[in-house]
C-alpha cells in the first residue's frame, strides 16, 4: 500500500519563474516496491520530474520535487490550473492521487512597431498612411489607446481605431494617417521624426514605443538644381576617365589544412575583370571560372593555388592561396562494454530499461527503434505498446561512420493481465511475518484475488479460491508463487519469500 502527500497543494508562479513541489510517498506495503511519479493536467512542457521513478523499501518514505515552470509568454494564460499528482507501483499497479492547484500570475508586456519606417509626401499627395503594429506578449487581455505626435508638431495624426483589444497573444494592425500642417511652394526637402506610443488604459506603466519619419517634399529646391548640375559633371568625368585594369580584391580558401581526399572551398572576388584564372597542381592546371564566385577542390596532396583577374587579354597580379594535405588518422572501430536489460518479459505498456556503455563512439542507436542514445546517461527506458517477441541490437558508430553492433537481446511481451492481486502475505500470530523465523513456526498465508478465472499457488498448493488462507509449518526457506489468470488467459504473477533459521549445529562430545 502506498501513501502520497504534498508540501503544498495551492500555490502561485508568475511566468518565467519557477516553483517546486515537495511530494512524499510512502511504501506502506510488506515489500520494497518500485513506484513512477507522475503529473497530469498541465502542459507537459511546463513540468519537470528529476527522479520519475524510485524504489522504497517497506515501511520506508522519501520525498520528491516536481518543477513547475510556465514559460513567460502569451501562452502561459493568468488563471486557475487544477492538476493531479500521481504515484503508481510499478509492481502491483496500484495507484495513488492528491489534488493540487496551480495559480498562473498575470504579466503585462506589450509591443508596437510602426511600418514601413518612412514615407514621403507632396504638394500632389498631401496625406500617407503608416501600418501601426500592436502586440500583447504578456498573458492577460490588454486594452490600448495609440498616440503618436512630433517635437516639432508639425504634423497631425489620425489613427482608424485610436482603442485596440488584445487578447493574449495577439497582434492587431491599425491604420496611422499622417499630414503635415504646412506645404510652401519652395523649400527644402524636411524630415519629421514622430513617436507612437500604445498605453495600457488598466495599467499606466505598459506601455510601448515606436518610431517612423515622415519626409516632406517640395515642388523645387535649390538641391535639386545643384543635383542636377553634379550628374551632368559625373558624367562628363566618367566618359573621359579610362577604365581601371582588373585586379584581384580577395582570394581565401574556407580551411588551411585538410585530410587527404576531402574538398576545400576557395572563394574570390575580382574588379574591373571578365573572368578568373585559377593555376594549381604540378602540371600546372588552369580553371576559368566568373569574376566573383567560389567553388569546390578535392585534395590529394598539399597544392598552391593562383588566381588572375582577366579582361581583354590583361591579368592582374595574383592572390596565392596554400591548402597543406595530411594523412587522414586512423579511427579505432567502437566498443560495446555492456547491453543488457532489466527485464527479458515484460507486459504491455510495462517500462523495460536498456543499460549500455560504449568507448570511442559518435553515434549509439537503439535498432531497429531507431532511437539515438546519449553516450553519457548509460540507461534508455522502452514502453512497448503491442504484444510479441522484439529484438533490439546496440549499434555504435565511430567517427568515421563504421559501425559496431552488439549481440541481441529478445523481449517477450505479453499482454496486461485484468486480474489484480490486492493480498499476499504471510502472518505469525496475526503480525506480519519477520525477517526469519524458527523451525516450526507456524504461519498463516493469506491472498486475495479479484478479475481472475484461475488462481493457483506453488509450491504443493494448487489451485485456489481467489480470496482464503492456509497454515504452512516452517521448515525450510521458501518462496511461494501466486499465480493469477484472467478470461482472456493473461496471467500476473505475485511471490512471497518465508526465510526460516537454519538450525545451531550439533555439538559433539568424546
Amino acid at each position: 500500500m502506498v501513501y502520497l502527500s504534498l508540501a503544498k497543494d495551492q500555490f502561485a508562479v508568475e511566468p518565467g519563474s519557477s516553483y517546486t513541489l515537495t511530494v512524499h510517498v510512502a511504501n506502506r506495503g510488506e515489500s520494497a516496491d518500485r513506484y513512477e511519479l507522475e503529473i497530469s493536467g498541465l502542459d507537459h512542457e511546463w513540468v519537470a520530474i528529476p527522479v520519475p521513478a524510485f524504489t522504497l523499501g517497506a515501511g520506508s518514505e522519501s520525498s520528491h520535487k516536481i518543477i513547475i515552470k510556465p514559460p513567460r509568454t502569451a501562452e502561459s494564460k493568468a488563471g486557475t490550473y487544477p492538476f493531479v499528482v500521481q504515484v503508481r507501483s510499478m509492481e502491483s499497479g496500484e495507484k495513488v492521487e492528491a489534488q493540487a492547484v496551480l495559480e498562473v500570475e498575470q504579466f503585462r508586456l506589450i509591443s508596437a512597431e510602426v511600418e514601413p519606417k518612412r514615407l514621403a509626401v507632396s504638394p500632389f499627395k498631401k496625406q500617407t498612411s503608416f501600418s501601426v503594429y500592436t502586440i500583447n506578449m504578456g498573458n492577460t487581455e490588454e486594452k490600448l489607446q495609440l498616440f503618436a505626435s512630433d517635437p516639432e508638431d508639425a504634423c497631425s495624426y489620425t489613427f482608424e481605431h485610436e482603442r485596440v483589444i488584445l487578447a493574449p497573444g495577439q497582434e492587431k494592425r491599425v491604420l496611422m494617417y499622417v499630414q503635415p500642417n504646412q506645404f510652401p511652394l519652395l523649400s527644402s526637402t524636411r524630415l519629421f521624426s514622430f513617436a507612437v506610443s500604445a498605453r495600457s488604459t488598466e495599467d499606466p506603466r505598459t506601455v510601448a514605443n515606436a518610431q517612423g519619419q515622415l519626409e516632406r517634399k517640395a515642388i523645387l529646391s535649390p538641391i535639386a538644381l545643384v543635383a542636377a548640375l553634379l550628374a551632368v559633371i559625373l558624367i562628363a568625368v566618367w566618359i573621359s576617365v579610362r577604365p581601371k585594369p582588373p585586379a584581384m580584391e580577395s582570394f581565401a580558401a574556407n580551411v588551411e589544412q585538410v585530410y587527404k581526399g576531402d574538398p576545400v572551398e576557395l572563394s574570390w572576388t575580382s574588379s574591373n575583370a571578365k573572368k578568373v584564372v585559377i593555376r594549381y597542381g604540378d602540371p600546372e592546371l588552369a580553371e576559368e571560372v566568373p569574376p566573383n564566385d567560389s567553388k569546390q577542390f578535392t585534395l590529394e596532396q598539399t597544392t598552391t593555388f593562383r588566381a588572375y583577374a582577366v579582361r581583354d587579354g590583361e591579368e592582374s597580379a595574383p592572390k596565392e592561396v596554400t591548402v597543406i594535405v595530411t594523412e587522414r588518422p586512423i579511427v579505432p572501430p567502437a566498443e560495446i562494454l555492456e547491453f543488457s536489460v532489466n527485464k527479458r518479459q515484460a507486459a504491455v505498456g510495462e517500462p523495460v530499461l536498456f543499460k549500455y556503455k560504449v568507448k570511442g563512439a559518435q553515434k549509439i542507436l537503439l535498432q531497429p527503434l531507431g532511437a539515438q542514445l546519449e553516450p553519457n546517461l548509460e540507461e534508455f527506458e522502452v514502453r512497448l505498446p503491442n504484444a510479441g517477441n522484439f529484438t533490439y541490437t546496440l549499434v555504435a558508430e565511430n567517427a568515421d561512420g563504421e559501425a559496431t553492433r552488439s549481440r541481441p537481446i529478445t523481449i517477450t511481451v505479453r499482454e496486461k493481465s485484468l486480474a489484480a492481486v490486492s493480498v499476499f502475505r504471510a502472518l505469525v500470530d496475526g503480525q506480519p511475518l519477520p525477517a526469519e523465523v524458527d523451525p516450526g513456526t507456524r504461519i498463516q498465508i493469506e491472498w486475495v484475488v479479484s478479475n481472475a478465472e484461475l488462481v493457483e499457488i506453488t509450491p504443493n498448493v494448487g489451485t485456489v479460491n481467489a480470496r482464503g488462507n492456509f497454515e504452512w509449518i516452517a521448515a525450510e526457506t521458501t518462496v511461494f508463487t501466486l499465480k493469477a489468470t484472467d478470461a482472456q488467459g493473461v496471467s500476473i504473477e505475485k511471490q512471497l519469500k518465508v526465510t526460516v533459521k537454519s538450525p545451531p549445529p550439533n555439538v559433539g562430545g568424546g
